[in-house]
């Protein structure tokens, strides 16, 4: 995969752009050896991983020269954004979910250095942020389609779910429900780029 990307890097004279597969497995090592036994190291890097996935296309086949180009490619790092930060929301959740495995297994994550409460502080800042982002995305970007609307709407009530779930959530197997909830809500993410490409469609 890293040397189809090098590949097509130079390919398309953007070589830079080609290097990043080889950079994301490198990270995928960082996180196997050592990042997942950090406090948010772990969670950090998958999340910046995933945005690296949405963003990247951009790098090979988007060039802002014009306008509309630039547009797109605000866009795209809008859901770049959205998509790493639900990927740390579930992330997080999940390690509360796995709480009683890492820590056998020695893990330092957040879920097991920090208190119920103060984790679930921490999820709901994250969730909070990502509602102010599909929010002001909605209006900055003027995504005033009705599907568009909607769909927003739709994340919308997932995120306060979520919250509600997280809320209640008391022991490890709790956080079952709302692992399933997050995944939910980045999939409704990446839906939602979807009917994005379908309005800008002619």
């Amino acid at each position: 995969g890293s040397a189809i990307g090098i590949g097509l890097g130079y390919l398309l004279n953007v070589p830079l752009a080609g290097w990043v597969p080889l950079a994301a497995a490198g990270l995928l090592l960082v996180y196997s050896f050592f990042a997942q036994y950090r406090m948010f190291l772990g969670n950090l890097l998958v999340a910046l991983l995933v945005l690296i996935a949405v963003i990247l296309p951009a790098g090979f086949f988007l060039f802002p020269g014009t306008p509309q180009d630039q547009t797109l490619l605000g866009e795209l790092l809008t859901f770049a954004a959205l998509a790493g930060w639900s990927t740390w929301t579930r992330e997080w959740v999940k390690d509360l979910q796995d709480r009683e495995g890492d820590l056998s297994a020695g893990s330092g994550s957040a879920a097991i250095r920090l208190s119920l409460a103060a984790n679930k502080a921490g999820i709901y800042s994250t969730i909070l942020f990502q509602v102010a982002l599909v929010v002001s995305a909605v209006f900055f970007w003027s995504w005033i389609e009705k599907a568009m609307v909607l769909w927003a709407a739709l994340i919308l009530v997932f995120y306060a779910v979520l919250a509600f779930q997280v809320r209640h959530a008391e022991s490890p197997e709790s956080f079952s429900l709302p692992s399933k909830t997050a995944k939910i809500i980045m999939a409704l993410g990446i839906a939602w780029m979807g009917i994005l490409a379908l309005n800008r469609c002619p």
